[in-house]
């Protein structure tokens, strides 16, 4: 079994059990066909030292939420891969950024149907959060097809409106309540 990137193509995810155990793997296209499996998930918001969040457009070519407005960067972990790893791992690969460590910011589920596509994303995402330079951030075409560096308010209220994804206000929070506590 392979798990290739999270582009589109035949991979795998981890599925999530009964009292939140994790599962094995599920493909991909499965695990977002209606009504949907819950499945492993990690999300990570990008604050340069300027106080600027890097948000994302996502790719046109995206299975789900195609030109949404989402946090920094997404993933799914690879079977035994644990969720901060999975994170650092997809920093590099959509905006060629390395990073070192990752600050927890929580976990949390989530279920949102794609309008247009009609596929469900149902997860439990663990959210991290970097304070880091992302002035040599480049992005995956496949992946992104804008970045924007912009105020936590402004990050919110485009996360918030109709133009982002359903899961990026709770990362932004999560992510600015840990920040905070720093």
């Amino acid at each position: 079994m392979t798990n290739s990137a999270d582009g589109e193509g035949d991979s795998y995810v981890v599925r999530i059990g009964r009292g939140g155990s994790l599962g094995g793997a599920i493909s991909r296209k499965l695990a977002h066909t209606a009504p949907g499996v819950l499945h492993l998930a990690v999300s990570v918001q990008v604050v340069d030292p300027d106080g600027r969040w890097l948000l994302q457009r996502r790719a046109a070519t995206k299975t789900t939420f195609a030109d949404c407005w989402a946090n920094s960067c997404c993933t799914h972990p690879h079977v035994g891969e644990e969720p901060e790893e999975a994170a650092i791992r997809r920093l590099g690969e959509e905006l060629a950024l390395e990073v070192d460590y990752l600050v927890p910011a929580g976990v949390f589920v989530y279920r949102a149907t794609d309008p247009v596509s009609g596929l469900v994303e149902h997860e439990v995402d663990h959210v991290f959060v970097v304070v880091t330079s992302t002035e040599s951030a480049s992005v995956d075409p496949n992946e992104i097809s804008e970045l924007a560096r912009l105020t936590y308010t402004e990050s919110l209220r485009l996360v918030t409106s109709e133009k982002g994804v359903p899961w990026a206000s709770e990362v932004l929070r999560r992510s600015f309540d840990v920040l905070g506590k720093r």
